[in-house]
């Protein structure tokens, strides 16, 4: 009969992405069952010596349902695997377990190129850490994080190009961006319309030049455009104009 607290706490696992969503104890023979022999295979390097310490697997030893849990749940929780498939075979009085263990692609480092002052700051936008598992999702995250950053320096037409080097035997990604910035965009002339109905006198223009005038050729940044586009509507306000 299975044993359900161990069956609770693989639920648990799962629900938390602890686990591959595969039952480990489908596979299976009538337990107890007496394992006359264990074996693993990885495609990422990994210690047999740790292997058998979070397993406790031995040979000749009666297993249970709650080992097999138990085993599977420790290996899990290394973070390293994306599939972690047991299977067993026939062997002399018993049963020959095998584990096979397939890892996540981890991310091992980032190179930024054509940059020469600010590399760390772009280091710092990338969303994963050497020793993180690989993710699309947060490397297309990052990139729009850098895009915005060179969108605020000025930088309109900053092109990024990002580059994969895979490392089969280590299961590594290396990502390389390069990364050209390209002018800096200043503010040029400030055009305002207004509607006709309004009645324009002296004193709007004199404040509306004393926030526009100390701008102009100044880096066009969104931080920068959005303050102008506030004191504007505050110095309107203040003349009576509705927001």
């Amino acid at each position: 009969m299975r044993n359900w607290y161990a069956f609770l706490f693989f639920v648990m696992c799962v629900s938390c992405h602890l686990y591959p969503t595969t039952d480990p104890l489908d596979a299976m023979p009538d337990f107890p069952f007496i394992m006359t022999k264990v074996s693993f295979e990885s495609d990422t390097p990994f210690d047999a010596d740790e292997f058998y310490y979070l397993t406790d697997f031995k040979a000749g030893q009666q297993t249970t349902d709650n080992d097999i849990i138990k085993a599977h749940g420790l290996l899990s929780l290394k973070n390293r695997f994306k599939e972690i498939i047991m299977t067993t075979t026939s062997h002399e009085k018993g049963y020959h377990l095998h584990v096979k263990l397939v890892g996540h692609w981890i991310f091992k480092k980032l190179i930024i190129k054509n940059v020469v002052l600010g590399k760390q700051r772009y280091t710092s936008l990338y969303r994963m850490r050497p020793g993180d598992i690989f993710s699309t999702q947060l490397h297309e995250q990052s990139l729009e994080n850098i895009k915005t950053h060179l969108k605020e320096e000025g930088h309109l037409q900053a092109t990024i190009e990002d580059e994969f080097s895979f490392d089969e035997k280590s299961k590594t990604i290396t990502t390389t961006l390069s990364i050209t910035s390209g002018p800096v965009f200043r503010i040029g002339s400030i055009k305002l319309s207004f509607n006709d109905k309004v009645p324009l006198k002296k004193q709007y223009l004199t404040d509306l030049k004393k926030i526009l005038i100390p701008i102009q050729e100044m880096t066009c940044t969104k931080i920068r455009v959005t303050q102008m586009l506030q004191s504007i509507k505050k110095t309107l306000a203040s003349h009576g104009f509705e927001q």
